[in-house]
């Protein structure tokens, strides 16, 4: 994703695609199938079926730390201590997946997400909060990167290493989960579009097998 990509405002309606059902998408543009393609043609999940699992985790988890109220407790004891940490770290993980090149079949190109994000997050916030979490699980989460976990002190030993990340505020939590809830409903309506042309292709199969049939009966 450029800079170009992140200044560009999105256009979306989001409040017209919650009120939109199945019957309400445009799928004029999806290609017919033809016969060659049935020929040749695999049953394999497309990769944002993974994508749209990865952000409905990120929801529950996000949900679940707002629900336990963490951030709220100033005192929190140790075994509260580890469980937020680890719902903290689960909600960056998943997010984050769909952005980084993840393999799909074998002989398809790596697939992510990033080339959306100017599409589907529209506000600043969002996108400064989308960048945080990938920095962090780049850095911190998935990597050990010596600069992210470096904390200056006045010790006279200097600057320490810790490898204790910081839980997202409650407010940040917040604007995740509303981010998560936009990416699902973004990708819900590419699996309105497969689930139509899946109809459409089983439709067109029958017929062709009617007539298949329907010829054999008046050779006979």
């Amino acid at each position: 994703m450029n800079v170009r990509s992140l200044q560009k405002k999105s256009e979306t309606d989001w409040a017209r695609i919650d009120r939109m059902t199945d019957d309400d998408i445009d799928t004029s543009d999806i290609p017919p199938l033809d016969d060659a393609f049935f020929k040749s043609a695999k049953w394999l999940l497309p990769r944002w079926c993974i994508d749209l699992s990865d952000f409905r985790q990120a929801k529950e988890f996000a949900e679940h730390i707002l629900k336990r109220k963490w951030q709220q407790d100033l005192n929190e004891s140790p075994v509260k201590r580890v469980e937020h940490r680890a719902f903290n770290t689960a909600l960056i993980v998943s997010y984050a997946r769909p952005f980084h090149n993840n393999k799909t079949v074998k002989g398809a190109p790596a697939s992510s997400l990033r080339e959306q994000v100017g599409e589907v997050l529209n506000e600043a916030a969002e996108v400064g909060l989308h960048d945080r979490i990938l920095r962090l699980r780049d850095t911190v989460i998935a990597h050990s990167d010596g600069r992210a976990l470096r904390v200056y002190s006045s010790s006279i030993l200097g600057p320490t290493i810790t490898g204790v990340v910081e839980n997202l505020s409650e407010s940040e939590v917040k604007l995740l989960k509303r981010m998560t809830k936009k990416w699902i409903d973004y990708l819900g309506i590419e699996r309105t579009k497969l689930k139509k042309r899946i109809a459409l292709a089983v439709q067109d199969d029958s017929k062709r097998t009617v007539d298949v049939q329907s010829n054999i009966s008046r050779k006979r």
